[in-house]
């Protein structure tokens, strides 16, 4: 009997302790937009909301998820890291913008090397045409490749966004 009673106690004052330590749900404390009270103690978020933690203004559901579907379509459709920046991911956005510019310099080159050579007879031996054009082709292949793999990568959450929380 007395271990029923101590357990009891125990179990009162554990939970006292931890219930007044919770933040209660209010209007400060869960954003409206984002999610609404369940109960003194919970802020339930809407399915396109999360909390992210934020020292100077913390609040329950303050975090809009970008859209996974919005990331992919873009990152498919414009091929220079447009995607990645809505995503906030910007050193592969950044990264991905830089490869796309040295394809289109290597491909202004090799057109102007072309165009320049194109008078005098174009002969085997001409290296500045083929380097700029295996330039070109190496990076235009990186760039299909990468396009193709990140469009996967988002499809199937396995990219988060800038501030590490998955794809919505």
């Amino acid at each position: 009997m007395n271990f029923i009673i101590h357990f009891t106690l125990i179990f009162l004052l554990f939970e006292y302790i931890i219930c007044e330590n919770r933040t209660k749900c209010n209007s400060k404390t869960c954003d409206e937009k984002g999610g609404h009270c369940i109960g003194e103690f919970i802020c339930e978020c809407k399915e396109d909301y999360t909390t992210l933690q934020n020292a100077m203004n913390f609040k329950f559901c303050n975090y809009q998820k970008k859209s996974k579907v919005y990331t992919a379509l873009i990152e498919l459709f414009f091929g220079f890291g447009i995607g990645h920046f809505y995503a906030e991911r910007k050193v592969n956005a950044y990264f991905k913008m830089t490869m796309f510019f040295f394809l289109c310099y290597f491909s202004c080159c090799a057109v102007a090397f072309g165009v320049k050579i194109q008078g005098e007879q174009i002969n085997e031996n001409n290296t500045a045409v083929k380097f700029f054009f295996c330039i070109y082709t190496c990076i235009l292949c990186l760039i299909i490749t990468w396009q193709i793999f990140d469009f996967f990568m988002i499809v199937f959450g396995v990219y988060n966004d800038g501030n590490d929380i998955p794809l919505g």
